[in-house]
């Protein structure tokens, strides 16, 4: 999730360093299965997705709302079909395939059509380049799919002309997630223990038939946000370089606004006293590289799956080999998890996780062997859950959620960032993302809004940069672009191959 703010307090995430080869020929014995655990219902299965959808991460703006009106005539001029209108296409930037929905609203008026037309094209070139400076460190032996829509909000609550008058923009720039969650085995090359994101999946097994789908990341971005998009005329974004002391208002881009008051795209260096200034406008490219990454599987299974204690995943039911009824449990966090460390005590989340795990199963084992007959899930789960939070587990849950997921500079994510003199591995780590009050789809699954905020480690913030073009923000990094040191450590830590 990112959020839109002034320049000096806007910024991003990046991690860690850590080189995984993958074997150019994998033996059957290497091969993933992909199946949920043989034991797990269908509760797994709904409980992985479930996770996933909570765990979709927008970017959003914690200032306060910027009311645009649209003007009665250009109302008129806009059809009522508006869920029908997407442009689909399917686009190729490297080994990342984009099915692309263009969205805007359709206009019978020739100019605004026009205007559309350009908006749609400055989307398809922002997320051709977020791709290129990804893949300037990713290595991506395999191809990954990302379905991407641009839309407005307002239509996805409705369609209707009064809907779209009344739309205000929501703060929100962009949500993407992976499209799914894997359960794979190996020997000995991969961690058992958690879950992996379909576009690492896809990069271990490329032939397995079950990761394959529509798509590994889907990624939505707000046509109704303020956009700045690079052009031949404004290649940097205007006021870049000036210690502040912006130029003229960056392209706006509204959805339904080209018609009053804005700048033509097409004509960027006209200037518009109706224009938002500068400091309100949010690079796409910037948004578009975020997200992807989080598409990537930069995001943190834990979170307050129950009554609002931190828990490593939501609860799953298994079936019970050693008696009747279900056993409660605790879903697999995700890869991104592993080298979490919780610095009041210098331990790792995934050791809390373990030890949650087997006093839930515990608990409801003694559930089943004290009920008069088995109880069903509905049932089970509503018991198991009192218990468990009278339990020392849920007390840990709960001083966790507190004392970590709420409270800054407590959750570290240690990657590996290469060798002494010596040949020993040397560690670095980065502070993530845990302000006083959680703040669900950012909590946890950003780096530090403060710590990063003027280093070169921005982009994962939990925070949009505004003002200029991600080029005037970022000097090239030589091997790594624009996404800093950090960041690439995270992406090898999770188990990519960066370049």
């Amino acid at each position: 999730m990112i959020f839109p703010c002034p320049l000096a307090l806007c910024l991003f995430i990046s991690l860690s360093r850590l080189v995984v080869s993958f074997p150019a020929n994998r033996s059957d014995r290497n091969r993933a299965s992909l199946a949920r655990p043989s034991d797990a219902s269908d509760v797994t299965t709904n409980a992985i997705r479930s996770s996933m959808l909570l765990q979709k991460l927008s970017l959003s703006d914690r200032k306060p709302p910027i009311y645009i009106h649209q003007s009665q005539e250009s109302m008129r001029l806009m059809t009522r079909d508006q869920a029908t209108t997407a442009d689909a296409k399917t686009f190729i930037a490297g080994k990342i395939v984009f099915n692309f929905a263009c969205k805007l609203p359709k206009y019978k008026d020739a100019a605004l059509s026009e205007s559309r037309k350009t908006i749609c094209n400055l989307v398809e070139t922002g997320l051709t380049r977020a791709a290129a400076r990804i893949q300037q460190i990713l290595n991506l032996q395999t191809p990954i799919t990302v379905s991407a829509t641009f839309e407005s909000n307002c239509l996805q609550v409705s369609a209707d002309a009064q809907s779209l008058a009344d739309c205000k923009w929501n703060k929100v720039l962009g949500a993407a997630a992976p499209s799914g969650w894997h359960d794979l085995h190996s020997e000995g090359l991969l961690h058992d223990e958690f879950l992996y994101p379909t576009a690492l999946a896809r990069q271990y097994f490329p032939n397995d038939t079950s990761i394959q789908g529509v798509s590994d990341i889907n990624v939505n971005l707000n046509s109704d946000s303020p956009w700045w998009f690079l052009t031949e005329n404004n290649p940097h974004g205007e006021g870049s370089g000036n210690g502040g002391s912006y130029g003229p208002p960056l392209v706006r881009t509204r959805t339904f606004e080209f018609g009053t008051g804005m700048v033509d795209p097409t004509e960027p260096h006209l200037r518009d006293e109706n224009l938002l200034p500068s400091d309100k406008v949010y690079d796409f490219e910037q948004t578009a590289i975020h997200e992807i990454m989080h598409g990537l599987g930069f995001v943190s299974a834990w979170g307050p799956h129950l009554d609002d204690v931190l828990l490593p995943s939501s609860p799953v039911l298994l079936s019970n080999e050693a008696g009747s009824g279900k056993i409660v449990s605790l879903g697999k966090s995700y890869i991104f998890d592993r080298t979490l460390e919780h610095t009041g005590t210098r331990t790792l989340m995934s050791e809390y996780a373990a030890a949650m795990r087997t006093e839930a199963e515990n608990i409801s084992k003694l559930v089943n062997e004290q009920s008069t007959e088995i109880l069903d899930d509905g049932h089970l789960l509503s018991v198991w859950s009192e218990l468990f939070l009278k339990s020392p587990a849920g007390k840990l849950a709960q001083t966790l959620q507190s004392g970590v997921a709420s409270t800054p500079m407590q959750l570290l994510f240690w990657y590996k960032s290469g060798y002494s003199i010596h040949l020993e591995e040397q560690f670095s780590y980065a502070i993530l993302y845990t302000p006083r009050v959680y703040d669900g789809g950012s909590s946890l699954s950003h780096i530090d809004a403060s710590v990063y905020g003027s280093t070169k480690d921005y982009l994962m913030r939990p925070f949009c940069t505004t003002g200029s073009g991600i080029d005037a923000l970022t000097p090239h990094q030589r091997g790594i672009g624009v996404l800093g040191t950090v960041a690439v450590g995270m992406l090898r830590q999770m188990g990519y191959t960066t370049h």
